[in-house]
Order: structure tokens, then C-alpha cells, then sequence
């Protein structure tokens, strides 16, 4: 495709440029900044992190043999992975 007649590249060009322009005049102070995580961010993804840990940690195995999954120290293993968190 060819966009030699286009015209709303020149207009899409030089915003383009003109972003990429602001971007390149940062410091490398300002660029930490702009790309550091806000206190709302990092506590969600401490929660996330938190939610998934605990759905891990209690989650049972997938037993499919029925004289496993009933067995009383596989039963006593599910009980104990439950109350643990």
C-alpha cells in the first residue's frame, strides 16, 4: 500500500515526530519517573501476587482415582492444605 497522496500522513507524521521529539529530551531523572510504578499500582500487584500465592497454596490435587481422593490421609492432607492459609 502506498501512501503518496495520503493526506493525513503528513499531518500523522509530524505528531509522530513531534512525540517521539518530546521523548527523546527527557532526562534520565524525568524517564524514571515517568516509568516508575505509583503506590496504587505496586499494591496491586501485591495483591494479585498475594490472591494468586494463596489459590496455589490451598488448591488440592487433581486426584481422579476415587480409593486416593477418599482415603483418610489424603482427606487429612486436603483438611490440613485448607486450614494452613
Amino acid at each position: 500500500m502506498r501512501y503518496k497522496n495520503d493526506p493525513l500522513m503528513p499531518i500523522l507524521s509530524k505528531e509522530i515526530e513531534n512525540r517521539v521529539n518530546a521523548y527523546k529530551s527527557l532526562s534520565a531523572e524525568e524517564e524514571g519517573k515517568l516509568l516508575q510504578l505509583n503506590a496504587d499500582q505496586k499494591r496491586a500487584i501485591t495483591d494479585a501476587d498475594r490472591r494468586e500465592k494463596v489459590a496455589f497454596l490451598t488448591a488440592t490435587p487433581a486426584i481422579n482415582n476415587p480409593t486416593v481422593s477418599q482415603h483418610p490421609k489424603f482427606k487429612n492432607f486436603v483438611e490440613q492444605v485448607k486450614s494452613s492459609i
